[in-house]
């Protein structure tokens, strides 16, 4: 729960920081006149989301890994380890 978690605000927060990079983008391309090659960056919803899920999925593969592994190692085992 925690990998996921973590990954879902991560993915949040990059989300928000590319929605204000591309915002600012587009201002900066409005005050300086038309460019060609440049007119109105955006990204579809559809590209955000697979991205999100994409996140979710490691995440969750990034956790449940280490997790199967110290389910298998006796907890008196463990403490006699350190």
């Amino acid at each position: 729960m925690e990998s996921i978690f973590l990954t879902i605000m991560s993915g949040m927060t990059g989300i928000i920081f590319g929605a204000a990079f591309i915002y600012g983008i587009n201002a900066l391309l409005d005050s300086v006149g038309p460019v060609d090659m440049f007119v109105n960056p955006s990204v579809s919803v559809g590209v955000v989301v697979t991205a999100l899920l994409i996140l979710i999925i490691s995440g969750l593969l990034a956790g449940f890994i280490p997790a199967q592994s110290a389910i298998k190692v006796r907890p008196i085992e463990a403490l006699r380890t350190e």
